[in-house]
């Protein structure tokens, strides 16, 4: 998507770009929240699990579930 100085290639891949960056921090925020056994370490329960009023959408978004 970027050429080797750093520009981007055009308006198209600009726009690309920042939605894989946004979806790439909306995953991780859902797997970070995510109320259950860590995705890496499925013996460990996520130490900081967020309430499922608001967890349950923003991992519902992600699709990490």
């Amino acid at each position: 998507m970027v050429f080797p100085d750093g520009r981007v290639r055009g308006p198209v891949w600009a726009v690309l770009l920042g939605l894989s960056g946004l979806g790439a921090a909306v995953t991780a925020a859902a797997l970070a929240v995510m109320p259950g056994p860590l995705v890496l370490y499925p013996a460990l329960d996520n130490p900081s699990p967020a309430p499922e009023s608001w967890a349950g959408p923003l991992v519902g978004l992600a699709g990490a579930r």
